[in-house]
């Protein structure tokens, strides 16, 4: 099984990499908000953690290009919304980037009306331009152009997609998994057609469900084969990076978050099962020993550093054996090209025969065996920065998908995972509201932690007997704490005394599965559960069943779907 990188001994300093934080005076939503409403400019909203490679870049950008920098302080209000401080924020951006451009990033960049609605996104990682993208200067330009001549046009184009999410919402039956997706998906390389092009494990394991219809089949095994063949898998440690930058899979943001190599790994573990793919089986080897590695090393993210990564010509001249050059050149179609080369398998052994004339399983060996010097070698080089996540859900999502990927035949340590999820269990605990978040802003419960954590234990095995009590513990919280009571809508954060309770419009997935689904599905297999255990709990299976039924019609509801644009 091979070594992930969150486990792997440093031997240099981790590479430093621009901070967007110190590119701008970044203002948080409330003050953006305000100080915008009283410039009567617009906003420029960054809705990614400062660790990430899309912030990165944008930081990169703003310190190369004195004019962009100058623009945005001139002429806009710079808000920055971390989604792990932020979680409620940045579903509503993210609803809002989804419906005006059909992706979310990385990067989520929003640009704002003076009082707060959305009415445009900018989802790419291209911030210096790239055909067909504008630059993120002209594109600020003209923005800023468009509000001074005529005002009233962002307003009435904010207006206009709030009414468009609205009547997209009153009218959308229930679909399953292949109904929402089959008119977006990439039928030559698998996966959707967006830019950049995300893995969606959550959107995966639901269609496992559908995989004896045909077409739900055929575009799993394209998806999955296309994703491990390409850059976006690690070809040397075996762990997925976030995304890609093109339709193949090959040029990946180089960026390994932990839940979803735990996601990824279920699915393949599941879908080598299904479709008797011994080799979807190792991919999900790989992306659980990353995942499993950086859960018990508390690391959640392993940030981005192309130069980590990539591979010149010339260094595979120097770094490997003569013998081994002509196999790994073929297989991860290394050019003259002098430019950095991102490895994917362009060729296996069985197709080297126009180009070598040795046996394939000898071909094989050293391909192996030359992976494996090149994995030695990359570990001297400056290694990328770690990150740690203190937020319940990323641990608590990592270990449910680490659960579910044991039973499908991949090596898990089911003890590690028992302490792990046990230790959730054992933090800060509030009978009322559920498990606390810390961040920069003190403790704060959301919906997104209980759910996940509740799944969690769902998922657990006999080795943490105490977990199904648990969560039904964690689901009576959510019914009682973050479920309004006149409109059964679910809410990111618990309704505490007399204030504003606003849906919770969560339901656009990201690194974790979108609370609102999520907590859907937590309550109706709950009852389900209920209804055929011999717990006598009719009472709970009913409320469960009947919460789900809700605040799924609620969720489709055309003002609730409005309302997303609200970030007051």
């Amino acid at each position: 099984m091979a070594r992930s990188t969150a486990e792997r001994p440093v031997m240099a300093a981790p590479t430093r990499l621009p901070d967007v934080r110190q590119a701008l005076a970044w203002r948080d939503i409330h003050s953006g908000l305000d100080e915008a409403a009283a410039r009567r400019v617009p906003i420029l909203c960054l809705a990614e953690s400062p660790w990430s490679n899309g912030a990165q870049r944008l930081a990169l950008v703003l310190g190369q290009h004195d004019e962009t920098r100058d623009l945005v302080e001139s002429s806009f209000v710079p808000v920055i919304v971390d989604p792990l401080e932020r979680p409620d924020v940045a579903a509503r951006l993210a609803w809002a980037a989804s419906t005006l451009t059909g992706t979310v990033g990385p990067p989520l960049l929003a640009l704002l009306t003076p009082s707060g609605s959305p009415f445009l996104a900018y989802c790419t990682l291209w911030p210096e331009g790239r055909d067909p993208y504008p630059s993120l200067h002209s594109l600020l330009r003209s923005v800023a152009d468009l509000d001074r001549e005529r005002r009233t046009a962002l307003e009435n184009e904010a207006m206009a997609l709030q009414a468009r999410a609205g009547g997209r919402a009153a009218s959308a039956p229930r679909h399953t998994a292949w109904q929402r997706i089959r008119d977006h998906v990439d039928a030559r390389f698998g996966g959707l057609q967006e830019s950049p092009k995300c893995p969606h494990p959550h959107v995966l394991w639901q269609l496992l469900d559908e995989a004896a219809h045909p077409p739900v089949r055929a575009h799993l095994v394209r998806t999955l084969e296309g994703m491990q063949r390409g850059g976006i898998l690690d070809q040397l440690d075996g762990a997925f990076h976030r995304c890609s930058r093109d339709e193949r899979w090959i040029v990946p943001h180089f960026e390994k978050l932990v839940p979803t190599n735990a996601a990824l790994a279920a699915v393949y573990a599941r879908a080598a099962s299904l479709f008797d793919r011994p080799d979807f089986l190792a991919t999900a080897d790989g992306a659980a020993a990353f995942a499993a590695a950086g859960l018990e090393s508390g690391t959640m993210v392993i940030a981005s550093d192309a130069r980590h990564y990539t591979w010149t010509p010339g260094q595979f001249q120097e770094e490997l054996d003569p013998g081994l050059i002509q196999a790994l050149g073929l297989h991860f179609k290394i050019t003259r090209d002098d430019s950095p080369h991102v490895l994917y398998r362009a060729l296996e052994a069985d197709q080297m025969g126009d180009y070598a004339d040795e046996d394939p399983a000898v071909l094989s060996e050293r391909i192996d065996e030359g992976k494996a010097h090149l994995l030695r070698v990359r570990m001297r080089r400056p290694p990328p920065a770690r990150h740690a996540v203190d937020a319940p859900a990323w641990h608590a999502e990592t270990l449910r998908w680490l659960f579910e990927a044991g039973r499908h035949d991949v090596d898990v340590d089911e003890g590690m995972l028992d302490r792990r999820l046990r230790a959730l269990l054992a933090g800060h605990f509030d009978p009322n509201l559920g498990y606390a978040r810390t961040s920069r802003a003190g403790a704060r419960y959301w919906l997104e932690d209980q759910t996940a954590l509740a799944t969690a234990c769902l998922a657990a095995g006999a080795g943490v007997p105490e977990a199904h009590g648990s969560a039904i513990v964690l689901a009576d919280i959510i019914l009682e704490a973050y479920c309004d009571a006149e409109t059964g809508a679910l809410l990111d954060a618990p309704h505490e005394g007399g204030g504003r309770r606003r849906p919770s419009q969560a339901v656009v997935d990201g690194t974790l599965w979108a609370a609102v689904p999520s907590t859907i599905e937590l309550l109706r297999t709950l009852a389900h559960e209920e209804r055929g255990s011999q717990r006598s709990r009719s009472t709970s299976c009913v409320r469960f069943e009947r919460a789900a039924e809700v605040a799924e019609r609620r969720h489709r509801d055309a003002t609730h779907a409005a309302s997303a644009y609200d970030l007051r």
